[in-house]
């Protein structure tokens, strides 16, 4: 029998959103005396998303403000009141209506350009990224995440995200195996085919 799983019941972007604010929060230096392997964990886990973003990593976290749906950004992190990371979170929807760039003007208003860092994170799957690529944004994704949560998986909130995410990425391959013996077979099992598409007049 599988171990009850919170993100069976929590599937929503909401959910991985407020998974997303918890584990921040756990980066505040005041906290690692209650659970220090989990601090690190969040610790490792914003300094990663510094470097998706491409903004220099702080030697330490003094002080951490979380915000939810701020201008409608899923999750806003401030970093020692001076670095903002925003987060665009998805599981299996993607990108619309200018949203990335909108977000990153109303963010810019208080921080320069060069102290935000813009992550897109993507626990589902999506086939291009062209318009995150254009928008500045970097790809945290779920490979990059289960190694993160893998740094703390004593936590029960943890292992049961890194179960969640585990799930996706064995679902992946085994699609992306049935694709290439597809490719290779033609579909019926026999040689590989080519097919002309029909040509319009």
């Amino acid at each position: 029998m599988n171990l009850p799983n919170l993100f069976d019941f929590a599937t929503s972007e909401l959910s991985q959103d407020a998974f997303i604010c918890w584990l921040a929060s756990w980066a505040n230096p005041a906290l690692k005396v209650k659970d220090g392997a989990l601090h690190a964990t969040a610790t490792a886990f914003l300094d990663r998303l510094l470097e998706v973003g491409r903004v220099p990593k702080w030697a330490e976290y003094h002080t951490i403000e979380i915000h939810r749906q701020w201008k409608d950004i899923d999750v806003l992190i401030v970093l020692n009141g001076d670095t903002a990371i925003i987060i665009e979170d998805k599981t299996d929807t993607k990108d619309h209506s200018g949203q990335l760039r909108r977000y990153q003007q109303a963010v810019g208003v208080k921080f320069p350009a060069d102290r935000i860092a813009s992550v897109y994170l993507k626990t589902g799957d999506q086939g291009t990224y062209k318009s995150v690529d254009e928008a500045g944004y970097g790809r945290f994704l779920r490979r990059q995440f289960l190694d993160i949560l893998e740094v703390g998986e004593r936590d029960e909130e943890l292992l049961d995200l890194a179960r969640t995410v585990e799930t996706l990425q064995r679902a992946e391959s085994l699609m992306d195996a049935a694709l290439l013996r597809l490719a290779h077979t033609g579909g019926e099992g026999g040689e590989p085919q080519s097919r002309a598409l029909p040509v319009t007049p």
